[in-house]
């Protein structure tokens, strides 16, 4: 494919394989760098700044990349775009690979993506992957930012799904101590109530959207449930504590 768009600074991206590619590897590959290069420069989420083919090249698959404002219809000459993108590409990977300091406000999100941007090279033990910018302003010269290689791609897949296990461990112990303790004059509702049980559950929506298990006096339970003549018709404002584990 020939060169249809030009812009002074395009992303450089060359996969070099030792077996054919899957499309759907290729593809995913993509979609992740699309998607990450879009969180990372754009500032406003209605008018996101995309990642456009200028061209792609035979033998080892290059893909030459160019911002785009989509409802402008005009290629960014902007440096900084492409130029802060494989600086930071290569930052995060370095730090997955123990070798740098890890990136501010790195997201779950962004985690996903980079494995995503791996995939081919994460299939191939002869694969490598090359990330780096082509200045158009100065012959075209390619300067590469990051190389991975197979192993590299391995070891970074694996640091991201245990960062990502962190990550939830983190936003679940910080849910649990936002849930827990006591909440007053909360809307709460039955799932399940019966006479000489103890399997009652009640759904809070405002602590918890599904279903828990409830412990209340029997007197209490009697008053709200077991004498009312449609329990589950009704809401109560209740005070009640919230234990997790």
């Amino acid at each position: 494919m020939k060169t249809v768009l030009k812009s002074d600074l395009t992303l450089y991206v060359r996969i070099e394989y030792s077996e054919p590619v899957e499309l759907s590897d290729f593809t995913k590959s993509m979609q992740g760098l699309s998607d990450d290069f879009k969180l990372r420069q754009s500032s406003n989420p209605s008018e996101p700044t995309k990642l456009y083919i200028c061209e792609l090249q035979k033998g080892s698959i290059v893909a030459i990349l160019a911002p785009l404002l989509p409802l402008a219809g005009e290629l960014l000459g902007n440096f900084d775009l492409v130029e802060s993108y494989a600086q930071y590409f290569k930052k995060a990977t370095d730090w997955l690979l123990g070798k740098d300091g890890k990136p501010e406000k790195m997201t779950q999100h962004q985690l996903n993506n980079i494995s995503k941007i791996l995939e081919p090279v994460v299939n191939d033990k002869g694969a490598q992957l090359n990330i780096g910018t082509i200045n158009n302003l100065d012959g075209g010269q390619i300067n590469i930012t990051q190389t991975i290689n197979h192993a590299d791609a391995q070891s970074i897949r694996n640091e991201i799904r245990q960062e990502i296990e962190e990550i939830k461990l983190i936003a679940m112990q910080e849910l649990e101590d936002k849930m827990s303790g006591k909440h007053e004059n909360v809307l709460m509702y039955w799932a399940q109530v019966a006479p000489n049980k103890t399997t009652d559950q009640a759904v809070i929506e405002s602590i918890w959207p599904n279903p828990v298990k409830i412990i209340m006096p029997n007197e209490i339970k009697k008053g709200i449930a077991l004498d009312e003549a449609f329990p589950f018709s009704k809401a109560f404002l209740v005070d009640v504590i919230v234990e997790t584990i």
